[in-house]
C-alpha cells in the first residue's frame, strides 16, 4: 500500500503544486507550506481509499491505520519542507540546491516507506493477512509503480535539471524580443525598400 501513498506524493510534490504555492512560501512560509501539506492529505487518502478498494478492505481498524499514516507523513512532510525552505535562505549554489532537492525527495520516500513498516500496515492492510508487499507485487501496485517511475523521470528530472542547469540557461526575460526570426524576416524587407 505504500506505493499508493508514494504516488500521492509524487503527484502532490510535482504535478499538483501550483507556481504560486512555491513563489508563496518566501512570503508567507507557514501559511502555503500548509496549502502545500493539504494537498497531499487529500491525495493520500484518495490513494488510501484506492489501495483499500483495491484490497477489499473497508474495515475501521484498516481506516484507522490508513489516518495514522496519513497523519505521520503529513507532519513528517511539513517538517522537512520546512527544514528545506530554511537550508535554502542559507545555502546557496548549483550544488547545495541540487543536494537539498534530492535529500528532500529521499526524505519523503524513506518517511512514507518507514511510516508503512513501522506501523506495520503492510501487514495489516489484507483481509487474509498478507502483505503483497513482502510476497511480490500485485497488478495494480506495478502499474502505480510505473507510474511513480514515470512521474520521477518526467517531472522529477525536470526539476532537477532546472536546479542544475540555472546557471547556465538564458534567462528568457532577459531575451525575450531581442531577436526573433520575424524580426530578421521584416528586416530584410526593410532592407530591400530602403
Amino acid at each position: 500500500m505504500w506505493i499508493y501513498f508514494y504516488a500521492a506524493h509524487l503527484l502532490g510534490d510535482f504535478m499538483f503544486q501550483p507556481d504560486r504555492c512555491v513563489n508563496g512560501r518566501k512570503e508567507r512560509p507557514i501559511l502555503f507550506l500548509g496549502k502545500h501539506v493539504a494537498i497531499h492529505i487529500v491525495l493520500m487518502a484518495i490513494a488510501s481509499f484506492i489501495a483499500m478498494s483495491m484490497n477489499n478492505s473497508f474495515h475501521l481498524p484498516v481506516f484507522l491505520l490508513s489516518g495514522q499514516a496519513i497523519l505521520l507523513i503529513s507532519i513528517c512532510h511539513y517538517l522537512i519542507d520546512y527544514g528545506k525552505m530554511k537550508l535554502n535562505d542559507n545555502l546557496k549554489g548549483t550544488g547545495n540546491q541540487a543536494f537539498l532537492f534530492l535529500l528532500d525527495q529521499m526524505l519523503h520516500f524513506l518517511t512514507i516507506w518507514i511510516a508503512f513498516h513501522g506501523l506495520h500496515i503492510s501487514t495489516r492492510l489484507l483481509d487474509n493477512g498478507t502483505a503483497s508487499f513482502f510476497r511480490g507485487w500485485t497488478t495494480d501496485e506495478k502499474i502505480v509503480a510505473t507510474g511513480c517511475v514515470f512521474i520521477l523521470a518526467t517531472y522529477g528530472a525536470d526539476r532537477f535539471l532546472q536546479i542544475v542547469l540555472q546557471d547556465i540557461m538564458p534567462n528568457h526575460e532577459l531575451q525575450e524580443g531581442i531577436y526573433r526570426l520575424s524580426d530578421e524576416k521584416n528586416g530584410s524587407k526593410n532592407k530591400t525598400q530602403e
